[in-house]
C-alpha cells in the first residue's frame, strides 16, 4: 500500500459497473475492520467465522482478523442452519460476519445453539431495519467502534504484530 498507493489492487462489479479499490483504500479498509474486530474483544487466537459470497469485504475482514492473528473460518452461503451451529461450535468462533439478511437469518437462527457466539456482524443491511438482537451489529457500526478504539490506541496493530514468531 505505501509503494503502490494509488494503483488498483482489486476490482469488482457493482450494478454491471466495474470499480477499483485502490492499495491504499485496500489497507485503510483492512485496517478499520481490524481496529472494529479489536473493539468487539477479536484477539490472537480466536476465530472469526465469514459466510458471504465472494466480496472486497470478505477478503477486508479475512486480512483484518489475520493482522489481529485470529483465524478464520470460511462457512459457505449455502450452509444450512444445522451446519453453521455445528462449524460454529467445533472452530469455537466467537464472531460470525454474515453477508446479508439470508446469512443472518440462519445466524440467528444457529445462536441458541451456539453459546460461543458473541456477535455475528452484518454486511449488507437490506431487509435488517427492523432486527434487534444484542449480538447483531452492522460492519458500519464495527468501523465506528475501531475508529473510536484507534484514536485511544493507534498502535495496537503494530504491538499484536510485534508478538508474531515464526
Amino acid at each position: 500500500a505505501e509503494r503502490l498507493g494509488d494503483r488498483t489492487a482489486l476490482r469488482f462489479k457493482q450494478s454491471g459497473i466495474w470499480q477499483d479499490i485502490t492499495w491504499r483504500a485496500y489497507r485503510d479498509a483492512v485496517r478499520d475492520v481490524a481496529f472494529g474486530l479489536a473493539s468487539i474483544g477479536v484477539a490472537a487466537g480466536d476465530r472469526v467465522a465469514i459466510q458471504s459470497e465472494n466480496r472486497p469485504e470478505w477478503l477486508f475482514a479475512d486480512v483484518a482478523a489475520t493482522s489481529l492473528r485470529a483465524m478464520i473460518v470460511g462457512f459457505y452461503p449455502t450452509n444450512p442452519v444445522s451446519e453453521i451451529v455445528y462449524l460454529l461450535r467445533d472452530s469455537g468462533a466467537h464472531v460470525l460476519i454474515a453477508e446479508d439478511q439470508e446469512q443472518v437469518d440462519k445466524a440467528l437462527e444457529a445462536e441458541p445453539d451456539c453459546p460461543g457466539l458473541e456477535w455475528i456482524v452484518w454486511f449488507n443491511g437490506r431487509g435488517l431495519a427492523d432486527y434487534e438482537h444484542p449480538k447483531l451489529i452492522s460492519i458500519d457500526e464495527l468501523i465506528r467502534r475501531g475508529r473510536s478504539l484507534a484514536q485511544t490506541h493507534p498502535t495496537l496493530l503494530e504491538e499484536i504484530d510485534a508478538d508474531r514468531t515464526p
